[in-house]
């Protein structure tokens, strides 16, 4: 049998080791093993930047160092750089605009840290290469090595700013066409009242003066603006159930019969159902409907007692009062101004509340 040569005979060369001979063989296949593995980590790599590529979202790893490491297509192009003007990058110093980076800081802080959960999902601006802030959404995570070290905190992020300009175009729209609407329909209201108040000099005047002195009223208290508008809507429109009300009644020349008043008494929850269907007037409703209350709980209709009344019907109840008492009726002429004045003090604490009533007594 002829010997098989340990190794090709054309390889060795006389002068050299036999050992110097095997360095150098084991040295050609390190390196054809280091040039195999980089050549699966470069295939690696573009499978993860290909997937990357392909997913519908911003795609941020960011290094302890705050450096960027990974970017991918949807984020270059959110920002508007290529992926070599961004990688390596400080992602606070150049990708965030100022008066945010400080608590964008925090979030990575948090991350890096492991308080994944208080940082898990988050929201802030981000600043493009023209200099535009653009508003993304993110859900953070984190990238460990082998002994499960936090290395960094990789991100994905969907840019909102669009749909976030279009539901506030949306919004300011609908504001817009709900002013309209309530501003139509107050207008129609306020025509309709003012056709009741044509036909009956005493209405129309009564009515005037109910919401001037509602009005004088409620500026004396301590009431946002939106209390005071529905004080004075409440007096403009206190008395529209009155519609429903028999003229031989309204207008009757003697005294009303028992069945009489309490045809009379139906008038505020009468404006309530005609109102009730426009939304925006529902603050207003129950200074309508409790207009008629006493303070000592014995009006109508409700019964209601004190404090239980609606503050706005308290205002609106004393204004009406003196309003009728200084303003011929069909049944009677206009009391003096002195004369209606000391009705209004007896009826405090039993008729009016005495804190409106002092404020009222002031001003008239």
């Amino acid at each position: 049998m002829s010997e098989v040569p340990f190794f090709e005979k054309s390889n060795y060369r006389p002068g050299h080791s036999y050992f110097s001979f095997v360095d150098r063989v084991a040295t050609s296949w390190d390196l054809a093993r280091l040039c195999h593995i980089e050549n699966i980590l470069k295939h690696e790599k573009r499978k993860a930047r290909n997937y990357l590529s392909l997913v519908d979202v911003m795609v941020v790893a960011i290094t302890s160092d705050q450096a960027v490491r990974i970017v991918n297509s949807k984020a270059c192009e959110a920002l508007g750089y290529k992926e070599l003007e961004i990688v390596g990058k400080n992602w606070f110093d150049n990708f965030v605009p100022q008066e945010d980076r400080s608590k964008v800081r925090t979030i990575f802080q948090n991350l890096i840290a492991g308080n994944i959960e208080l940082a898990e999902h988050f929201e802030n601006s981000i600043l493009t290469k023209t200099g535009e802030k653009r508003t993304i959404v993110w859900h953070n995570n984190v990238l460990r090595d082998e002994g499960g070290a936090i290395i960094a905190t990789v991100s994905s992020g969907t840019d909102v700013t669009d749909s976030r300009c279009a539901d506030k175009k949306i919004n300011t729209l609908n504001k817009k066409l709900a002013s309209l609407e309530h501003k139509n329909a107050i207008e129609a209201i306020v025509a309709f009242v003012k056709t009741i108040e044509a036909k009956d000099a005493y209405t129309g005047r009564h009515g005037e003066m109910t919401v001037h002195y509602a009005v004088r009223i409620a500026n004396a208290f301590n009431l946002s603006p939106k209390e005071k508008a529905a004080v004075k809507q409440a007096a403009i429109l206190h008395d529209l159930g009155k519609i429903g009300v028999s003229e031989s009644i309204l207008y009757k020349r003697s005294s009303l019969a028992p069945e009489e008043f309490n045809e009379i008494k139906k008038h505020p929850q009468a404006a309530v159902d005609i109102l009730k269907p426009m939304h925006f007037m529902r603050d207003i409703l129950p200074f309508i409907l409790h207009h008629h209350e006493r303070w000592d709980g014995k009006g109508y209709p409700s019964g209601l007692k004190g404090e239980a009344i609606p503050f706005g019907a308290r205002i609106v109840s004393i204004a009406d009062v003196y309003q009728a008492l200084t303003s011929d009726r069909p049944y009677r002429r206009a009391l003096p101004k002195k004369e209606a004045i000391r009705i209004i003090k007896e009826g405090s604490g039993t008729q009016f509340d005495p804190r409106v009533t002092d404020i009222f007594l002031k001003i008239a």
